[in-house]
């Protein structure tokens, strides 16, 4: 099968100054098309008992995780409930001016491959009655540990050491536990410790590697830097009392220096926990 002409005929190829061949490096997609066909993918919808029969076509998930949670592994995709994939790719619209607006999304190099055998793998079961489910839905339901703040101040600790052993630990532990409820403890470790983490070797294991995929955005490009940044990532109270806790020094610091720069006089002050965001703009 000529999968670059199956790929034209289904209108998600776009080429270049007529020239209907594969680019050496890129390979250029209608967005809208390709968006579509992505949509069109029949996904799992039912809920996930972990006794089901998979098929594995990522190597981005561990299949002993997947044996150890329940799951049973098969080499047919006819046999399986469903087939764990890699995550849908993410797409951006980019404008491209080629003398008209053109949607486009483009990949190179190792990206254009992994486009390229997503959407042929796609092609090819076009036919059957497959059902699919992503890397980061599945993943889900092989976590181990309960997110608490003991398990963060754990995990920050171990990272804070930098011997390999402890940060391995640390991201064993990181990449067993849902974060889904706790994001602000997780942001918080990537804010603080990203490079430690890019640095380690376990970070290409396929546990971790499974897990940061999972998460659906580049982690060393965390970087909260005030209570804002934190505070939309909080959804409980001791949320709000973990950023609290750890820009009240802060704030007792900033304050002492503007009392005496403008000697100013106060006879009472008092401060808490504001659990409403202030958008820019609006009015306190």
């Amino acid at each position: 099968m000529d999968f670059y002409q199956e790929r034209l005929d289904l209108g998600l190829v776009k080429t270049k100054d007529n020239d209907h061949r594969p680019h050496r490096n890129y390979t250029y997609y209608s967005y809208p098309d390709l968006k579509q066909f992505l949509i069109n993918i029949p996904k799992y919808d039912l809920p996930i008992t972990k006794t089901e029969t998979v098929y594995v076509e990522t190597k981005s998930i561990s299949q002993t995780k997947l044996r150890e949670a329940g799951f049973k592994i098969t080499r047919s995709k006819d046999n399986a409930t469903f087939i764990i994939v890699d995550n849908f790719l993410s797409f951006k619209e980019d404008m491209i001016d080629l003398g008209w607006n053109l949607r486009e999304e483009s990949f190179r190099f190792n990206d254009r491959i992994r486009a390229e055998d997503f959407i042929d793998n796609r092609i090819v079961d076009f036919l059957k009655d497959y059902k699919y489910i992503q890397v980061k839905d599945i993943y889900s339901t092989l976590y181990k540990y309960e997110v608490t703040f003991d398990l963060y101040s754990n995990i920050m600790q171990l990272l804070k050491s930098r011997e390999v052993s402890n940060v391995t630990m640390a991201m064993e532990f990181m990449s067993n536990a849902n974060w889904e409820d706790d994001k602000v403890y997780l942001m918080d470790i990537f804010t603080n410790h990203a490079e430690t983490i890019w640095h380690t070797p376990y970070r290409t294991s396929i546990s971790f590697k499974g897990f940061t995929e999972s998460l659906g955005f580049n982690f060393r490009s965390v970087n909260l830097k005030d209570p804002n940044g934190y505070r939309k990532y909080c959804s409980k109270e001791e949320h709000h009392q973990f950023v609290y806790n750890k820009f009240e020094e802060e704030f007792k610091e900033k304050f002492k220096e503007l009392v005496t720069r403008f000697k100013i006089k106060i006879n009472e002050f008092t401060y808490g926990i504001d659990y409403n965001t202030i958008e820019e703009g609006e009015e306190c």
